[in-house]
């Protein structure tokens, strides 16, 4: 083997060796960067697994965060994970991940980002089973609270019962399901608030109302509570929700 061999395969070698050792680029997007700049720290579970490269504006206000992680630890980067900034007098950049079983991002990839906790939450939260459910259940309540007729949706009852599907629909956006205690003391003041409604639509002589009110409401809660689906002439209350 000539000289000029030997050097082209130390020098792929060397290419090798720098590539295997070079940060991977990864991306996210923020609704809002704070006081974040580029050499901020990249952290996961405390500490720093790399840095921020560049930030920059996009069409829709919102910011890209370009940011670099250590080769070895490219591997925690997963396609499910989150990142998350967290403010400070030196803000940083924290990887979140809720799903061990996801797939390693590739480089490059565009990582899913959240401004703040609730943010967060949102994102969490949205990946949990039957949270799509709970949130259509929640509009289509609401959708018959505003079917009501205007007599008995100036009503105490009608009033009480949007304020809490209001609730509870914030609520769930924020938290999901990972506080049943909280969500089922939120389905019971429902349920209380749902009945008196259809109490005072059964006295007006709006039975086709009460009936369509009694249906939604107990879809929500069926949903909500994880109970199977129920017949529409069954009564509003459900196991777990007196």
């Amino acid at each position: 083997m000539d000289r000029f061999a030997i050097r082209a395969i130390v020098a792929a070698l060397f290419a090798a060796l720098l590539i295997s050792c070079s940060p991977v680029r990864f991306n996210t997007e923020l609704s809002s960067t704070g006081n974040l700049a580029p050499g901020d720290p990249v952290t996961s579970l405390g500490a720093r697994i790399g840095s921020v490269a560049s930030i920059s504006s996009l069409p829709d206000g919102n910011s890209r965060v370009d940011f670099d992680v250590a080769h070895p630890d490219a591997r925690l980067v997963l396609q499910d994970s989150i990142m998350v900034l967290r403010p400070g007098k030196s803000s940083s950049l924290e990887l979140l991940n809720t799903n061990p079983i996801s797939l390693r991002a590739p480089a490059g990839a565009t990582i899913e980002g959240a401004a703040n906790e609730q943010e967060a939450n949102l994102l969490v939260a949205s990946r949990m089973p039957g949270f799509s459910a709970g949130l259509a259940a929640i509009a289509s309540a609401a959708g018959t609270m505003a079917a009501v007729p205007p007599g008995a949706a100036t009503g105490p009852a009608a009033n009480a019962l949007q304020q809490q599907l209001n609730a509870v629909q914030n609520w769930y956006v924020i938290n999901g399901t990972r506080n049943a205690a909280a969500l089922a003391q939120q389905l019971r003041q429902i349920n209380q608030s749902a009945a008196a409604l259809e109490r005072q639509l059964i006295n007006q002589g709006r039975t086709a109302q009460a009936q369509q009110l009694r249906d939604q409401i107990d879809q929500l809660l069926r949903t909500l509570s994880g109970a199977p689906p129920r017949s529409a002439s069954s009564s509003l209350a459900s196991p777990g929700v007196p």
